[in-house]
């Protein structure tokens, strides 16, 4: 796209963490060298990549250079934090519909005022 080439270098960062922030909820060790793949990087870039990622963004997780591996300790959010990151969501939706029923109802009227008006 001819206005996101100067965020190009920014917007492949983005998308690169985000991959490796999936990857990383499905899988508890990851081999490096997939991790290049997925990323088109070569090994060291992306060697260095995870430890910069991992260091940055505390996860928790641990790096196995032998290996070449991440390996990570996942923490299951409690479910009291569950129960409040989806009734934020619930909330929100209901907000959401509400606003629409009332639009739609004053639309309604507005039209059956309007048709009123033209029969008299």
């Amino acid at each position: 796209d001819f206005f996101l080439v100067a965020y190009w270098d920014e917007l492949e960062a983005a998308a690169k963490s985000m991959i490796f922030e999936s990857y990383c909820k499905l899988h508890r060790r990851i081999d490096i060298a997939t991790v290049a793949t997925k990323l088109k990087m070569n090994m060291d870039d992306a060697e260095r990549w995870v430890v910069n990622l991992v260091r940055d963004a505390h996860l928790d997780a641990r790096i196995d250079s032998q290996e070449h591996h991440v390996v990570i300790n996942s923490t299951a959010p409690p479910v009291y934090q569950k129960v409040l990151e989806r009734t934020k969501g619930l909330q929100f939706r209901s907000l959401v519909l509400a606003n629409t029923i009332e639009q739609r109802a004053a639309e309604a009227t507005a039209k059956a005022a309007k048709a009123t008006a033209a029969d008299a």
